[in-house]
C-alpha cells in the first residue's frame, strides 16, 4: 500500500553536518559508582574552587572558572530549566598547549542568573583521565586543557583515548550530561580508531515529524549514498562522512583522506565505505591507514532505541487474569509482542524496519518473538523482556534488554467517537490537504478533521497526541474486473483492491505507543492478541473471523474477510471475543474458500503488514 507519508514530508535526513546542535537536556541523572555525593568530597567531581584529591585544582589551574555562573545571579532563585549542550562529544590534540572550548551552553542566556540549573560540577569516570586534562566552565563554555604533554600515556596514543566525564547541575540531582573528550594524537591511525568508535551506522531518511519518510531500497538519501553514478552520491558521501566525525568526536579533514565505496548493498542494507589516509605532508592522518564504516548491519540496538523503560496497555479480562493469576505460558507471546509493538512505535522507525527486514515482517517479528525471554513480577505487574533483534533482516546484532510495566487499557477509542449504530461518520477534509502531499498540509488536515471531534474525545486526547498518532493513507477503490480481464492484465486482487485502479480513497490510521489514544500495529493485534487457538473451538469467546463479504469483486461468495493467526495468545478467550471498538479500523486480509489461481498470498499480505486498516471517515 502506498504511504502517503511516505511522500509528502520535507526530508529531514538523519544526517548531521558538523554544525549540528545536540541536546543533551536529560530530565533525570543516571546511576554511577562515581556520582559525588558530597559537595566537596569523594569521587573526583571539580567543585570550583575547591581543592580534592586527583582532580585539578586552584592550585593546578590558576583559573578554574566561574562555573558558568553569572556575578548577578541570586542563589535564592530557581528555575527547572535544564542546561543545554551543542554537543556531548569532542576532541583536543595530545599537543594542544591552550585552553580548548569542546562544547558552549546554548540556552546560557536563558540560565544564567539562575545557579542551581547551571552546570556547577565536572567529575571524571575514571578519576586517573583527571591526571592528563583539566576541566572547567567559563560562563557559556566548557574548556578543556591538557596537563602534561610529555605525559608518556599521551605520548603512546595511537588514535585517541576516550575520557568519560559527567557534567551536572545543582537541580536537585535532576541533570546530569555524560560527555566524551577525545584526547586525539596528532597523528590518527586509522585502522586503530576501527575499535574505538561506533562504525555501524542505522540510517533513513525521515520527515519534519521525526517518522520515517522514504523506506529502505525507496529511500533517496540511500540509493544516493550507495549508487555512485547519482547525481548526489558525492553529497550524500560528505553528510555520511560528517555524522561520523559528529557521532564520534573526533576531527578529520576531508582533504586528508579518501573516502570509497567498497560495497553498495542490497535493500538499504551493508552499505559499506572506507576512509583512508591520504599520502600528503602536514596531514594529522597516518599515510595510508583506513578504517571501514556500515550501514545498517550489525547495528547496536542500543544506538536506536534509546526508550527501554516502557508502559504496555493491556485489555481488561486479559489484565485481569494475569494479575490473579500470573503470566501463563499462553500469555506470553502476546505481552511478548505488545511490549515489541511499544518499543518499535516510540522509536520512529517501524516502517524503515519493515523495508530492512526484505518486507518479512510479520515473520520477522515472531522469529524475535520466539528467540526472546519475557519475566513478569505479578506483584508490580512489572518485568523485562530480552529481545534477540539479530532477526530483524539482520541489521541489528547482539540483544536489547527492556523493561516494561502492564497497565489495564483505558484509553479513548476512535472507534467509539466516529460511528453511530456501526456506521462511520463522515468528516469534511479539504481534499487539496491530501491530494497535494505536504507535511504542512497533511497537518492542516488531521487539524481540520480534530477539530469536528467531539468536545469528550478532545478532552481525552489533546491536539498534540492525535497528530502525532495518526495518518492518512491512500489505497485504489475497490474494483469489479472480471476475473478473465484480471488474469489478462495480471492484476493482483488483494481483497479486491486493483493494482491499477487510479481511483483513489483515504483513510485514517491510529498509531500505537499513544498513552491516551488505543491503537495499534495490525500485525501485532491480528497475528499475535486476536488469535485462534487450533485445539480450542473456533466459535464463541474464540471467534476471530470478520463477518463480512468482501464487496464487489468476482466470485464474491468465495471470499471472506479474515483476521487472526493461530497459536498466539489466549487474549481473545480472556476478553470473551473483541468487541468492534477494539477491532475496527485494524483491518483485515482476505481469503478465498476455494484454490484459486487469483488467490492471494496469504503469507504475503501478513508479511506486508497492510491489511486494509483505516478508519473509511472522510466524506469525499
Amino acid at each position: 500500500m502506498k504511504r502517503l507519508l511516505s511522500a509528502i514530508a520535507t526530508f529531514g535526513v538523519l544526517i548531521s553536518s558538523s554544525t549540528s546542535a545536540i541536546s543533551c537536556s536529560f530530565k533525570s541523572g543516571h546511576n554511577n559508582e562515581y556520582k559525588n555525593t558530597d559537595g566537596n568530597k569523594g569521587d573526583g567531581g571539580l567543585d570550583y574552587g575547591k581543592d580534592k584529591p586527583e582532580v585539578p585544582s586552584e592550585e593546578d589551574d590558576p583559573e578554574p572558572g566561574t562555573g558558568g555562573i553569572d556575578e548577578s545571579a541570586d542563589p535564592s532563585k530557581y528555575t527547572d530549566t535544564l542546561f543545554q549542550l551543542d554537543k556531548n562529544r569532542s576532541y583536543i590534540y595530545t599537543s594542544d598547549k591552550n585552553d580548548v572550548t569542546i562544547a558552549n551552553i546554548t540556552n546560557y542566556d536563558e540560565i544564567a542568573k539562575y545557579s542551581n540549573s547551571l552546570p556547577n560540577l565536572i567529575s571524571f569516570v575514571n578519576s586517573e583521565d583527571s591526571k592528563l586534562v583539566s576541566i572547567r566552565v567559563d560562563k557559556d563554555k566548557i574548556i578543556a586543557k591538557i596537563k602534561d604533554i610529555t605525559n608518556p600515556v599521551l605520548t603512546t596514543i595511537k588514535s585517541i583515548k576516550p575520557i568519560q566525564i559527567q557534567i551536572k547541575s545543582k537541580n536537585d540531582g535532576k541533570q546530569q550530561v555524560d560527555f566524551t573528550l577525545n584526547i586525539q594524537t596528532d597523528h590518527l591511525d586509522l585502522a586503530n580508531l576501527q575499535n574505538n568508535v561506533k562504525v555501524n551506522y542505522f540510517l533513513t531518511d525521515d520527515d519534519s515529524n521525526g517518522m520515517p519518510k522514504s523506506l529502505g531500497y525507496t529511500s533517496s538519501y540511500l540509493e544516493n549514498l550507495s549508487n555512485s553514478s547519482n547525481s548526489d552520491h558525492e553529497k550524500a558521501k560528505k553528510d555520511f562522512f560528517d555524522k561520523f566525525i559528529n557521532d564520534s568526536g573526533i576531527n578529520i579533514n576531508l582533504s586528508d583522506v579518501t573516502i570509497t565505496q567498497s560495497n553498495s548493498g542490497e535493500n538499504g542494507k551493508d552499505i559499506e565505505f572506507n576512509i583512508k589516509g591520504r599520502n600528503k605532508p602536514d596531514s594529522k592522518i597516518v599515510p595510508d591507514s583506513n578504517i571501514k564504516l556500515i550501514i545498517n548491519k550489525d547495528v547496536d540496538p542500543n544506538e536506536v532505541f534509546k526508550n527501554k523503560s516502557l508502559e504496555v496497555n493491556v485489555f481488561s479480562g486479559t489484565f485481569q487474569s494475569i494479575k490473579s493469576r500470573g503470566m501463563t505460558d499462553g500469555d506470553k507471546q502476546g505481552i511478548k509482542a505488545l511490549v515489541f509493538e511499544e518499543l518499535i512505535a516510540n522509536s520512529g522507525i517501524a516502517d524503515y524496519l519493515k523495508k530492512l527486514s526484505d518486507d518479512n515482517y510479520a515473520r520477522s517479528t515472531t522469529q524475535v518473538l520466539k528467540n526472546s525471554t519475557i519475566n513478569l513480577n505479578t506483584k508490580t505487574l512489572s518485568g523485562s523482556m530480552d529481545l534477540n533483534l539479530a532477526y530483524l533482516g539482520l541489521v541489528f546484532k547482539g540483544n536489547l534488554k527492556v523493561n516494561y510495566h502492564l497497565v489495564e487499557e483505558s484509553r479513548a477509542n476512535l472507534y467509539s467517537e466516529v460511528t453511530k449504530n456501526d456506521a462511520y461518520k463522515k468528516y469534511d477534509v479539504n481534499r487539496e490537504f491530501l491530494t497535494d502531499q505536504t507535511s504542512e498540509n497533511i497537518l492542516k488536515a488531521k487539524l481540520q478533521l480534530y477539530n469536528q471531534l467531539s468536545q469528550d474525545f478532545r478532552q481525552q486526547v489533546d491536539q498534540n497526541e492525535f497528530v502525532k498518532y495518526t495518518k492518512f493513507t491512500e489505497s485504489a477503490k475497490e474494483t469489479s474486473f472480471t476475473r478473465s480481464l484480471s488474469s489478462y492484465w495480471q492484476v493482483k486482487y488483494w481483497a479486491g483492491f486493483s493494482e491499477f485502479g487510479v481511483a483513489m480513497r483515504y483513510k485514517l490510521i491510529v498509531l500505537p505507543g499513544s498513552k491516551k489514544l488505543y491503537g495499534h500495529y495490525p500485525k501485532t493485534f491480528w497475528n499475535y492478541i486476536n488469535t485462534a487457538d487450533p485445539d480450542k473451538p473456533t466459535g464463541g469467546p474464540y471467534h476471530v473471523i470478520v463477518d463480512a463479504i468482501v464487496p464487489n469483486v468476482p466470485n464474491a461468495d468465495a471470499w471472506k474477510k479474515e483476521g487472526g493467526a493461530s497459536g498466539g495468545s489466549d487474549f481473545t478467550g480472556y476478553e470473551g471475543g473483541f468487541d468492534k471498538e477494539f477491532t475496527e479500523g485494524l483491518g483485515w486480509w482476505s481469503k478465498s474458500k476455494h484454490n484459486q489461481v487469483e488467490t492471494p498470498n496469504r503469507d504475503g499480505y501478513v508479511q506486508n503488514g497492510e491489511y486494509n486498516e483505516g478508519y473509511d471517515i472522510l466524506k469525499f
